[in-house]
C-alpha cells in the first residue's frame, strides 16, 4: 500500500473491487447495439444448438407456442357499430390471410408467417417487406408480405448522406428514425442464391423505405438499433449441458461393452494362442472380446478394467443447470425440461402466471406494437386502394388481434371466475371470450343458432344453475315453510 492511498476515497460499491470476485473480473463497457459480427456469431452457434441439441429445439418451440401458439386471428370492428361493413371486412381478412395470398413466397398464410416471424425474432432479428403488387394478379388487396431474416440486411453498408447516416444497413434521420432499410436481393448465405442474381455472390444491394419494413427485435436497452438472439445468456450452459449428456452416454455405452487390457509375461503371441488375431486401423494386433464370452487366460496374464466416473449423483446438479436455461429464456422449468415430476397444482399455477406475463409483455410490446398493429392498417388501406371500401369506411373501421387461448390448469375453477368476473360487472362477455382465443360476433351468433336449433327440434333448454347462488337444502326450505305457518297462526 502506497503512503497516500488512505487519502484517496474509497468506492462506494464492493462489486467494483475485482478483488471480490476473486478473479480479477473487470469487464469493459458495452455498447447499446451489438456488432454485426457478434449477433452472426451467436446466431451460428443457436442455429448449430437447434439442429443438434434437442432442449434448444424444445425450448424454440415453447416460446413460439406461448407467443403466438396455432396464430394470432385478426377481425374488424365499426367503431360506429356498423355490423354490415364489419362482416364485409371480415371476409375479405379470411379470404386473404387465411389464404397463402398474404405470402410473398406462397407457401404459408398468416399464422404459418407468425410461427416463422417469432422463430426469426428470437434469433435475434426479423424484417418482414412489404411488397405492392399489380392489380392484375387479383389479390384482396395490391400487397403481399416477405419475411426476411437478418442475413439479409446488408450490415456492410456505411455511408454519408449528410442528414442522414448509413449504419450496419439501416439509414437514420437526424432524429434516430429508421429512413430506410439495405438488403441484399436474395440471402447471401442460401446455397442458390445465384439463381436469383446475375452473380454467383448476392452483393446487390437494394433500398427498401422504412415505412414498406416492419422489424422486430426485442430492444433491451436504450438507443439499442437491432437485437440479439434471446439464447445469448444461456449459449455456453445450452453447450455443456449437451456435452453433458453425451458423455453420461458415452459411459454407458463403454459399461455395456466387455473392455479389457491384457497383459502377458510371456513371449507366444496370445493372438496366435487363442486364434483371434485381428488389426485395426494402425496396425495394432488386438484380441476381440464380446459381451457374455468367457475367455481363458494363459499363465501369467492378467486383466484389468478402467474404472469410469459415476455421474448417476450428478441428476441434481444437472437439474439446476436446467433450471437456470429455463430462467434465461423467461420459460418454466416444466415448459422448458417437460418434466413435471415434482410439481402440484400450486406450483404449476404460479410458473404459469410467472412465464404468462412475461409472454404477455413480448405479445404486446413486439408482436403487436411492432408488427400486427401496422400490418391492420396498412390492410384497410389495401382495402381502400382496392376500391373495396372507401377512406371514410376506412376511418370507421379497426383491427384487433386475439392471441389464442392459453389451456387452464382447472377448467372449472377457472370457468367459475371467469363467469363470477362477468356476473359482477368486472368484464364484459367481449373481454372474456377474446382473452380465451374466441371471436365475440362468431360466438354469439353461435349460440343463438344452436338455440334456436333447439327450439325448432322442441328440446327443452335447461336452466343453468349459477355456480355462485347458494343452494337452499329441502331442509331449510321445510323450515322456513314451517315458521311462516307458526306466524300465520298467530
Amino acid at each position: 500500500m502506497d503512503f497516500f492511498d488512505w487519502l484517496m476515497p474509497k468506492k462506494m460499491f464492493e462489486g467494483l473491487y475485482s478483488e471480490a470476485t476473486a478473479d480479477g473480473w473487470n469487464p469493459r463497457g458495452s455498447a447499446p447495439t451489438a456488432s454485426p459480427g457478434e449477433i452472426h456469431g451467436l446466431s451460428s452457434r443457436v442455429d448449430d444448438l437447434l439442429k443438434n441439441d434437442p432442449y434448444t429445439e424444445g425450448a424454440i418451440k415453447a416460446l413460439e407456442s406461448g407467443i403466438v401458439g396455432p396464430g394470432v386471428k385478426p377481425r374488424c370492428i365499426s367503431k360506429s357499430g356498423n355490423k354490415q361493413l364489419s362482416r364485409l371486412v371480415d371476409q375479405y381478412i379470411k379470404q386473404y390471410f387465411e389464404t397463402m395470398e398474404c405470402d410473398a413466397s406462397q407457401n404459408q398464410n398468416l399464422y404459418g408467417m407468425q410461427k416463422t416471424v417469432v422463430r426469426a425474432l428470437i434469433k435475434g432479428n426479423c424484417f418482414i417487406r412489404k411488397r405492392s403488387r399489380p392489380m392484375s394478379m387479383g389479390l384482396t388487396i395490391p400487397f403481399q408480405f416477405q419475411v426476411l431474416s437478418y442475413d439479409y440486411l446488408a450490415t456492410d453498408y456505411y455511408t454519408d448522406l449528410g442528414n442522414n447516416q448509413i449504419v450496419d444497413g439501416i439509414e437514420y434521420n437526424r432524429r434516430g428514425a429508421p429512413v430506410a432499410y439495405y438488403f441484399y436481393k436474395s440471402n447471401p448465405s442460401e446455397r442458390y442464391s445465384f439463381i436469383f442474381n446475375s452473380k454467383p455472390v448476392s452483393t446487390e444491394v437494394i433500398r427498401v423505405p422504412a415505412k414498406d419494413v416492419y422489424h422486430l427485435f426485442d430492444k433491451k436497452e436504450v438507443d439499442q438499433r437491432l437485437g440479439y438472439t434471446w439464447f445469448a445468456p444461456v449459449i455456453s450452459m445450452l453447450r455443456m449441458t449437451d456435452s453433458y449428456r453425451k458423455n453420461v452416454l458415452t459411459k454407458q455405452q463403454m459399461q455395456s461393452s466387455i473392455t479389457a487390457f491384457i497383459t502377458s509375461d510371456e513371449t507366444d503371441d496370445v493372438n496366435e494362442v487363442f486364434g483371434k488375431k485381428e488389426t485395426n486401423a494402425n496396425g495394432d494386433v488386438v484380441s476381440m472380446i464380446k459381451r457374455g464370452q468367457l475367455n481363458r487366460l494363459i499363465p501369467g496374464e492378467s486383466v484389468e478394467f478402467p474404472s469410469l466416473p459415476d455421474l448417476g449423483s450428478d441428476t441434481q446438479f444437472y437439474k439446476q443447470f436446467i433450471r437456470a436455461i429455463a430462467v434465461g429464456l423467461g420459460l418454466s422449468y416444466e415448459s422448458f425440461s417437460r418434466d413435471f415430476s415434482e410439481v402440484n397444482y400450486s406450483s404449476a399455477r404460479m410458473g404459469w402466471i410467472a412465464e404468462y406475463r412475461i409472454i404477455k409483455a413480448w405479445q404486446q410490446n413486439i408482436v403487436l406494437a411492432q408488427w400486427l398493429n401496422r400490418l391492420g392498417k396498412d390492410f384497410l388501406d389495401g382495402l381502400v386502394i382496392q376500391g373495396a371500401i372507401t377512406s371514410v369506411q376506412k376511418d370507421d373501421l379497426a383491427m384487433k388481434w386475439s392471441f389464442a387461448r392459453r389451456e387452464m390448469l382447472d377448467p372449472v375453477k377457472e370457468t367459475n371466475a371467469m363467469l363470477a368476473q362477468i356476473d359482477g360487472k368486472i368484464k364484459s362477455r367481449v373481454e372474456v371470450i377474446e382473452e380465451n382465443g374466441g371471436d365475440y360476433m362468431d360466438t354469439m351468433e353461435e349460440i343463438a343458432l344452436d338455440s334456436q336449433t333447439q327450439e325448432s327440434l322442441g328440446i327443452a333448454d335447461p336452466v343453468p344453475q349459477s355456480p355462485f347462488m347458494p343452494v337452499v337444502e329441502e331442509e331449510e326450505e321445510e323450515e322456513e315453510e314451517e315458521e311462516s305457518e307458526v306466524s300465520q297462526d298467530d
